[in-house]
């Protein structure tokens, strides 16, 4: 068995003890993706999972996030992981467990000591660990910790402006360019301050390979939306094909900033634009879709606005 998944069933944690039991009795020594989201394990049940996971030295996938894992469950995985480091780990989905800053800080040194030196996706979204959190990622990134970063999201945690500043200023030092491909920081409490550190850190060239950008449900408003839109203009954003701008409070200068930018080319590699659930008034929408009509995004395929 390579792959097993048992998403959204509700094995409680008494499920999770029997399934490291079995992958302790050496049954599963084959695994490469364990998807467990969903499972209601709980932290006795991550615990449980925790202690089992060097019974599957293959392992380059494990989904165990919306577990209520708390920060016991979390320091229970990061405990195992830089006892037995995940060689083979790519993608590590640890999202809406409410873990916490401690827990984040504790993960980020055993990465840091390669407890999964091959990480390519990381999911931490939804677990609270705000400005603290947020920091001991961004040290990781700017010692160069995580080289194969790929997707990192980590929406809903409250990191606000400071850190996001943390997190920009750590994509500008870091030794070599971050390969990240995707960046998901939405539900942040980020305002216009917070979108002008991260447009810093692409007019920098930190995220060249940025493909899918999504900095929706914030506050950052119209002078935080001009900053971006200002940053990839300067074509340091050379693949980026997804921005997610909904929620984000924007009105018609917004938009009608936007609509330049289209016309003057600078988001021509753009497939899908989101600015939905935004006040853009009669205005702005025309005169995004102005721009759009005379093609100024010609590969544009998707536009909620």
């Amino acid at each position: 068995l390579s792959i097993l998944s048992l998403d959204k069933n509700k094995v409680g944690p008494e499920g999770g003890g029997a399934l490291a039991c079995a992958m302790e009795c050496g049954t599963l020594l084959m695994l490469k993706e364990l998807h467990l989201r969903a499972c209601c394990f709980g932290a006795l049940g991550v615990e449980s999972m925790a202690r089992a996971l060097h019974r599957a030295p293959k392992l380059d996938l494990l989904d165990l996030s919306n577990n209520d894992a708390t920060p016991r469950g979390a320091m229970a995985l990061v405990a195992a992981i830089e006892a037995r480091p995940v060689h083979k780990l790519v993608e590590l989905a640890f999202g809406g467990n409410a873990i916490g800053a401690e827990a984040v800080r504790a993960l980020a040194a055993a990465v840091r000591l390669g407890a999964a030196p091959l990480l390519r996706e990381l999911d931490l979204k939804g677990n609270a660990f705000g400005k603290s959190g947020a920091t001991a990622l961004s040290s990781l990134l700017q010692d160069g910790a995580l080289p194969n970063l790929g997707h990192l999201r980590i929406a809903s945690n409250g990191l606000g402006a400071h850190g996001l500043r943390a997190l920009a200023s750590a994509l500008q030092s870091a030794p070599l360019r971050l390969g990240c491909q995707e960046l998901d920081i939405s539900d942040n409490e980020l305002d216009a301050q917070a979108a002008r550190h991260l447009a810093g850190a692409l007019s920098a060239g930190s995220l060249p390979n940025l493909r899918d950008l999504d900095v929706s449900a914030n506050a950052i408003g119209d002078k935080g939306v001009k900053a971006l839109v200002g940053a990839m203009g300067s074509g340091t954003t050379p693949v980026l094909s997804r921005l997610n701008m909904s929620e984000d409070r924007v009105r018609g200068g917004g938009a009608r900033a936007v609509g330049q930018a289209i016309k003057r080319g600078q988001l021509c590699t753009l497939e899908v634009l989101d600015l939905s659930e935004n006040p853009l008034g009669t205005a702005g929408t025309g005169a995004l879709c102005s721009a759009i009509m005379e093609g100024g995004a010609a590969g544009l395929r998707k536009l909620r606005v």
